[in-house]
């Protein structure tokens, strides 16, 4: 690939350019048949498109599918091609938006029990200063984390696939992935039993009679998470008609809250000590703290935040999203926004509407005081028991999330424990992790107390968030070519994408810091536990790790900072090369023929054991192994044992080794290509815009692109465009098919435009 002479465009290939916005046009594409010539003779195809943000090698791999087997079919009529774009067509329509998609389930999964049963406690206990304080800690921890999710879906390639748990061990690996995705599992089973304990303090409020069963909270608790568990085996499609008409069954009991807040005291039945009404004075006098025996902020803080523990659903549901980048990004942080202004709208009426007195012993107190709490909500004995359906209808999203979950987690073969859970049935639904999330939800259910829910389900998500924070900071650093999110090649948004990264993570510490340090230790230890437990009965996973990158990137810096000149003693450090010649002509003792067999695999290494006694040293060691006349067999035997001997000896670092013919061109293109190398053979460097003649170019950059190289000319030219000389360059790639009519052309075509113009 090169830019036509001096840069300029060849009037003979020139193209009209298309305006798509998406990341500046990053490339022009092509999709060039052979028989498509014009008059003189040059292969062009009249047909543009735009291709950003898709990793290459999966762009590739996918391509080479999709056009192979376009080229393969025979010619179909009109009818089947019409057929095809029916069903096209049907399936889409299939696919949610950003409201019913994003919005609605995050709304649903936020909007949970505790505004209902919990927020006049908290203004009563923390003042309606230190509530709304909390308030906003919680909202910074989600606007931040909603930031880096944005991201992560906008970036496309592998990290933004199969919702945050596959991102998260995509990026920070897959024993930390998997250790925090557990946490994450159960940080989702606790958001549904809070959901149906919760319900059952409604159901109570509603009857207060039911109080007087031992052990009502579990009975009914447990039933209300078998029941729900049940009703979500009917799906996605099934959860999200449902959601809509339970997200107005919810915003119409915030509404019955808002009109009853406002309109009491409205009879002389509910005008009791403590009920005011709406007062400037009443809310004067709850500006400040007053807090109960045991309760401080940290136990505020951990009922509020919850409340914003949803914001991760529309990546749970992205495989079913029309536009899964702009429906995550405005969805959630629309309804991140509403729940925002909702809530410290909530603190402030509670503040205003009665004493802190009568605001914090409302629910616990007598029968009548709950009558009375009741009353003061707008809603008599039989509204009530209406709300205890809408209060609890939000466990329908967390009992649908957390078994596909886990069957992802499942799915990767990590924990070999846990393999039977990846099974899906028949309609694509995880029976096996289903029943195992309802077995554990009923468990945790007999917790029966809010209280303590709240706190173990807050770290939990908590972890979830700062470490997603951590992955999206950890990415940006290293500037990792598959990280490719909305603008992240210009400064300001690279440097908000870090700031806004790091304050997730600082916010989220802080908050579980004060919610309890005892807490986050706990959590914090769970999650190395399973780390370890991971590493030490996990499979081999494929992908890498971030910390791996992050190591890579210091070894890379540290190297590039030393500078030839002489060591002064302080800092000295031995820089050792060990030459020495291993196989049959190696110098080595040895006794009869087997014996010389023998030392010929091991003996020939010693010189680089004696070394390893001396490794104190802390230097670093080149051992060259020569290999007379060996092929790419032994020398991979020889690499082995290599390797073998600097295990042995403690040795840390890689071992690798190449044949005396390896230099000859031929050979060097077969190993390479055998091993999975990549080779680039550069030829008229003299025409080049390199050294001296490295001025800006503005032509074009010609990709001919067979498409069997897995997208890697194209990651080549991406690169390319990221320098200065290139920048202003146009790619325009030219996809050459074989034995290709006119349909498989236009079905390539079409192909090659649905993937490119993907995110």
């Amino acid at each position: 690939m090169a830019p036509d002479d001096k840069g300029q465009h060849n009037p003979a290939s020139t193209d009209k350019e298309t305006n798509n916005t998406s990341l500046n046009n990053l490339f022009n594409v092509k999709v060039t048949p052979p028989s498509s010539r014009s008059d003189d003779g040059e292969q062009v195809q009249q047909n543009d498109l735009t291709i950003f943000g898709a990793d290459a090698t999966m762009l590739g791999e996918t391509l080479r599918g999709s056009i192979a087997s376009s080229c393969d079919k025979p010619k179909r009529g009109s009818s089947a091609t019409g057929s095809t774009d029916e069903e096209a067509a049907a399936a889409r329509k299939k696919l949610k938006g950003t409201f019913t998609g994003v919005l609605v389930p995050t709304c649903e999964n936020m909007w949970g029990v505790l505004i209902f049963l919990r927020f006049f406690y908290v203004v009563g206990n923390a003042g309606v200063g230190q509530a709304c304080l909390a308030v906003i800690l919680s909202f910074i921890v989600a606007f931040c984390t909603t930031s880096c999710l944005s991201a992560i879906a906008s970036s496309g390639g592998v990290v933004s696939e199969g919702g945050p748990y596959h991102m998260l061990s995509r990026s920070l690996g897959p024993y930390a992935g998997a250790s925090v995705g557990i946490t994450y599992y159960l940080g989702f089973a606790l958001l549904g039993v809070l959901e149906s304990v919760g319900a059952v303090d409604a159901l109570v409020m509603a009857a207060p009679s039911l109080a007087d069963i031992p052990g009502y909270h579990q009975i009914f608790g447990g039933s209300l998470v078998l029941i729900l568990n049940v009703v979500v085996w009917g799906g996605i499609h099934v959860v999200t008609k449902l959601g809509v008409f339970f997200v107005v069954v919810v915003g119409l009991t915030i509404l019955m809250f808002y009109v009853g807040i406002f309109v009491s005291p409205q009879s002389d039945a509910i005008e009791i000590a403590g009920v005011t009404g709406l007062s400037a004075s009443t809310l004067s006098d709850n500006l400040g703290p007053s807090y109960d025996d045991g309760v401080r902020f940290g136990t505020v803080l951990s009922i509020v935040f919850p409340c914003f523990t949803g914001i991760l659903s529309g990546a749970n549901r992205a495989d079913v999203l029309r536009d899964p980048p702009k429906s995550i990004r405005n969805g959630t942080f629309g309804a991140i926004t509403i729940s925002l202004f909702m809530y410290l709208s909530f603190m402030l009426l509670w503040g205003a509407v009665a004493t802190s007195d009568y605001l914090k012993h409302g629910p616990y107190g007598t029968e009548a005081a709950a009558a009375h709490l009741r009353r003061l909500a707008g809603v008599n004995n039989d509204e009530a028991r209406t709300i205890v359906g809408q209060i609890v209808w939000p466990h329908r999203i967390p009992a649908y999330v957390a078994p596909r979950l886990m069957q992802s987690i499942s799915a990767d073969n990590l924990l070999p424990i846990l393999k039977p859970l990846s099974v899906v049935n028949r309609k694509r639904e995880p029976a096996r992790a289903v029943l195992v999330t309802t077995i554990l939800s009923i468990a945790l259910s007999m917790i029966g107390n809010l209280d303590l829910i709240a706190p173990l389900l807050t770290m939990c998500f908590l972890v979830c968030y700062a470490f997603m924070n951590v992955s999206c900071l950890m990415l940006t650093l290293l500037k990792t070519p598959t990280w490719r999110p909305a603008g992240i090649f210009r400064r300001r948004f690279r440097l908000w994408y870090i700031l806004s990264s790091f304050v997730g993570v600082v916010a989220a510490l802080a908050v579980m810091i004060i919610v309890s340090v005892y807490w986050t230790i706990g959590v914090l230890v769970l999650a190395a536990l399973l780390y370890l437990y991971l590493d030490w009965v996990g499979a081999e996973a494929e992908w890498g790790s971030g910390f791996a990158g992050l190591r890579y990137n210091f070894a890379l810096t540290a190297l590039q900072g030393l500078q030839e000149k002489v060591h002064k003693r302080i800092n000295w450090r031995p820089q050792v090369l060990v030459l020495y010649q291993v196989g049959n002509g190696a110098d080595h003792s040895g006794g009869d023929g087997d014996t010389n067999s023998m030392l010929s695999k091991t003996g020939c290494h010693d010189l680089l054991r004696f070394y390893g006694q001396m490794r104190k040293g802390r230097g670093m060691c080149i051992a060259s192994a020569i290999v007379v006349d060996g092929d790419d067999k032994r020398v991979a035997a020889e690499r082995s044992r290599v390797a073998e001997v600097m295990a042995q000896e403690s040795l840390q670092g890689f071992a690798d080794g190449r044949s005396d013919e390896a230099c000859e061109f031929v050979r060097l293109l077969q190993f390479a290509t055998n091993t999975g190398k990549a080779i680039m053979c550069v030829k008229n460097m003299s025409f080049m815009p390199v050294g001296e003649r490295s001025i800006p170019m503005n032509g074009t950059i010609d990709v001919w692109w067979m498409i069997h190289d897995g997208g890697f000319l194209l990651l080549c030219a991406h690169f390319l465009k990221q320098h200065k000389v290139w920048r202003g360059c146009q790619v325009r790639v030219l996809l050459v098919m074989e034995h290709a009519d006119d349909e498989a052309t236009e079905t390539a075509k079409s192909n090659l435009r649905k993937l490119l113009d993907r995110p």
